[in-house]
């Protein structure tokens, strides 16, 4: 009993370590702060996928996680990607 009276704990350390850990429903990991205005294309399924710009990442997210609440799918690519001439696994074609 006395030895948990008298532990210490280092909360810098502790603060550290939680701030590395992420939890996120994505497969990949939620990027970096610095990333979040980095432009993006949001494709949206209505009979197709069609694409919509003028998003940040940041807004991007947000839009996805409303989607998600909704029962709604939307994928979030690079502007630079063009899903009409790109075949990869997992990606829809257009």
């Amino acid at each position: 009993m006395t030895s948990l009276s008298t532990r210490t704990v280092d909360l810098e350390r502790s603060n550290r370590e939680n701030e590395a850990k992420v939890v996120s429903p994505w497969r990949n990991p939620v990027p970096l702060k610095e990333f979040g205005r980095h432009p993006v294309v949001v494709y949206y399924r209505s009979d197709r996928w069609i694409p919509i710009a003028g998003f940040s990442l940041a807004e991007a997210i947000g839009l996805y996680r409303k989607a998600r609440f909704l029962g709604k799918e939307i994928l979030v690519y690079p502007p630079n990607l063009d899903l009409c001439t790109q075949v990869a696994a997992g990606i829809p074609k257009i």
